[in-house]
């Protein structure tokens, strides 16, 4: 009795193609790469950000010691107590609201027009806010970045000596300095301190 004859198949004379598995490997492989691409690229994104937020903080905050620099170093007298210098503490010593007239703000610091400027702490924010007294210009406000609260003291001219209060509303100290305060009541950076051209040369 005869066998039946097995065929056999045809050798494939083309490329191999790939099976199932390899497939899946190759599919679980790139999803890995693609993840740890997709965290790095977020990782440097989060990173430039929070940087950028910083660098706006720092830029910020030595913007508001400077133009309250200026305007300190070219601050005026008023005529009646409620003009001039006002400065109120809290219980804690820390000042509540500081407000005094300047002609330092604008490019021709110390012939400018008066301006009122005023420092004070609202909504744990501290605000810096000029308003013009003699042309209508529009008013100036901005927080200072990190500061919720401020320390002011003032050096009288007979004692040389810093001093939390100043009664005196129509004269000015010898000099200014102003601390600003995070929410800790730690200072922030040194106290901005001015003083007034006649002592200039201490």
């Amino acid at each position: 009795m005869r066998r039946p004859l097995l065929r056999r198949r045809p050798r494939r004379t083309g490329p191999r193609a790939f099976t199932l598995l390899e497939v899946m490997i190759a599919l679980v492989i790139t999803g890995l790469v693609t993840s740890i691409g997709y965290a790095t690229l977020t990782s440097g994104f989060d990173v430039q950000r929070r940087t950028a937020e910083v660098r706006d903080r720092v830029t910020h905050q030595a913007a508001a010691r400077e133009f309250l620099r200026d305007a300190l170093r070219h601050a005026v007298e008023g005529a009646t107590a409620g003009e001039g210098w006002q400065l109120a503490t809290d219980p804690t010593g820390r000042t509540a609201r500081f407000a005094f007239l300047t002609r330092g703000i604008g490019s021709r610091r110390g012939a400018s027009g008066q301006w009122q400027v005023v420092l004070s702490a609202r909504d744990s924010v501290l605000w810096l806010m000029a308003t013009s007294l003699e042309a209508s210009l529009p008013p100036i406000a901005f927080p200072v970045a990190d500061a919720t609260a401020m320390r002011v003291t003032a050096m009288s001219v007979s004692d040389r000596r810093w001093q939390a209060g100043w009664s005196d509303g129509t004269r000015l100290p010898s000099a200014i300095a102003v601390e600003l305060l995070d929410a800790a009541d730690a200072p922030i950076g040194p106290p901005i301190i001015a003083r007034r051209h006649a002592l200039e040369s201490w």
